[in-house]
Parts: structure tokens; C-alpha cells; sequence
């Protein structure tokens, strides 16, 4: 990796959080924002003591039906951001200022961290949605790190980055394409239950919201896929997941059909992906950048 030093952006560091606002009062402020015991509870288990909680946003009716969103800061003083969906936990997120990465990262994921292709310095514009937070969420077993930011080419030109590292320090995505705030989207029991149904024994490792859909990385039998669905909303924040396809690196012991050869000829490739979708299966003929999809007839 080449030499390359962080950039601090003039915003402070709780410029990450959108939902940060003037300060709430302590004294009564779950009776003022109508939250019902039950999720308080749940929400003082989770965030543990010596909390100050900022802002509490959303609406849930005397049915539990709706979103909250509570935004507070750790005893450390480090910010998060903790959203209920239907009375059910879905999200906390905690955002790391880039000025304690290294004293924050472990081991395994500060050298992945690193290890990322970085020719320039970083930096990040909380207002364009970039941050370095600790993901945990329902529905996925262990927590994850989120890595949103730029690298700055010049005073007018930036970079952006997209980064999925695991704690054990396995890199899932290391991107320049435009993902969005994962925590726009909630409730994945659509998507889950696709995922545990079409592969069974899966063991889901992140989410990111790649353009406005959701994809899913797991690991399948000794592989690691991308399941790619489209988002539809529905209501309070719940969103309708419709799988679009699954890609994967070609298994071992998979051949490629000749058929499907033949229609490649003599393009150059050094990867071949497998594909998987609704309307028909395929393989992908990688080299650099650049992918040519085939169908199996």
C-alpha cells in the first residue's frame, strides 16, 4: 500500500450522525416521546449504561406498528444511531471518528483496512452520508465495519469509496460504486427467508445498500456469495425484497458448458463467475474490469 495519510474533514465528528440535534433532556424523555416500556427496556439493555440519548424520531402507534430511531452517545462519548421497526430491534450502528480508527479497529480488520488499494489521501463529507461505523443487525450473526469515504485527488476532485470488512478481517467489498446508507432500509425478513430457503446452512456476513437495493453477503457451503435483491417499499420504512440474482466465484469441480465456451471464443478472461437469477443461470468472463455475461442455453 502506498504512503498515504488521513484527511480531517473541519466537520466534528457527530456531523457523522444525521439524526444528531439539540440535546434531550434525560428526565423523562422516553414518557415524552411515547415510548412504551417494552422497547425501552430492550433499547437500555442493548445500549448499557452511562448513555446520553440526543434525539428520539419516528412515530409507533398503541399497536407497536412503526419505526423509532434513537440516536445517543456511549459512554465513551461515541455516537449511534439504534432504530426499531414494528416494535422488533433491527439496526445499532456506531460511528468511529477517523481520528480514533486505529485505536478502535481490531488487529485483523485495521490490516484489511489498510491492506485497501488507498493512492491518495482520505478524508470524508458526513453531509454526502460517508462514515466509519460498527454495523450490528438482526437477522445477521456478527457484527461488521461499514467504511464510506473519498480519497482526495486534487481540491476539486474527489474519489469515493465503499468498503464491507468483517471482524475477522475478511474484505467482502472494496468498490468505487455508489452504495447508499445502509440504514435507510429496515426489516429483512423477506430477503432472510429467501436466502435460508434457496440456500439452506448460509451464513449471512453483511448488507449493503448498493443504488437503492440490497445486497446480501453470505457464506454457502464453503462459498462466499452475493445475492442481489430489489427494494420496494411498503410502509414505515418496511421494505418488500424481490430477488433479482446471486453472483459467486465459479465453484471447484464446476465446469463451464461448451456451449457457453463457444459463444466466448477467444476473449481474453482470468476469472469466471457464476450467476443465478429468476429469469435464467450463466457465467461471467472476467479481466480488469470488465465482465461479459453469458446464459446457459
Amino acid at each position: 500500500m502506498k504512503d498515504w495519510k488521513v484527511a480531517v474533514v473541519s466537520l466534528a465528528v457527530l456531523g457523522l450522525v444525521s439524526c444528531e440535534k439539540a440535546r434531550v433532556p434525560e428526565q423523562d424523555v422516553f414518557a415524552r416521546y411515547g415510548v412504551d416500556e417494552v422497547i425501552k427496556s430492550d433499547f437500555l439493555y442493548r445500549a448499557g449504561s452511562g448513555i446520553r440519548i440526543t434525539d428520539i424520531s419516528g412515530y409507533m402507534d398503541a399497536d407497536g406498528i412503526g419505526t423509532l430511531e434513537f440516536c445517543y452517545d456511549d459512554e465513551r462519548g461515541r455516537a449511534h444511531k439504534t432504530l426499531y421497526c414494528n416494535s422488533i430491534w433491527q439496526y445499532d450502528m456506531e460511528f468511529i471518528p477517523m481520528d480514533a480508527l486505529d485505536s478502535t479497529l481490531p488487529l485483523a480488520v485495521k490490516k484489511a483496512f489498510y491492506g485497501l488499494d488507498f493512492e491518495h489521501e482520505i478524508g470524508l463529507y458526513p453531509d454526502w452520508g460517508e462514515r466509519f461505523c460498527l454495523v450490528s443487525r438482526r437477522g445477521i450473526p456478527e457484527p461488521y465495519y461499514e467504511f464510506c469515504f473519498h480519497e482526495i485527488l486534487s481540491e476539486r476532485n474527489v474519489l469515493s469509496n465503499f468498503a464491507l470488512i468483517s471482524e475477522g478481517g475478511e474484505v467482502l467489498e472494496d468498490s468505487h460504486l455508489g452504495f447508499n446508507q445502509s440504514d435507510w432500509f429496515y426489516d429483512f425478513d423477506d430477503a432472510l427467508g429467501f436466502i435460508s430457503g434457496r440456500y439452506p446452512g448460509s451464513t449471512v456476513l453483511a448488507y449493503a445498500n448498493e443504488t437503492g437495493n440490497g445486497v446480501f453477503y453470505l457464506r454457502h457451503e464453503g462459498i462466499r456469495k452475493k445475492v442481489y435483491f430489489r427494494n420496494n417499499y411498503k410502509q414505515y420504512g418496511d421494505i418488500e425484497f424481490a430477488w433479482q440474482e446471486t453472483v459467486y466465484p465459479l465453484p471447484e469441480g464446476m465446469v463451464v458448458p461448451q456451449s457457453v465456451l463457444e459463444k466466448v471464443g477467444d476473449l481474453p478472461y482470468s476469472e469466471v463467475i457464476r450467476y443465478e437469477s429468476a429469469l435464467e443461470n450463466g457465467f461471467g468472463f472476467k479481466e480488469g474490469d470488465t465482465i461479459v455475461w453469458v446464459a446457459e442455453e
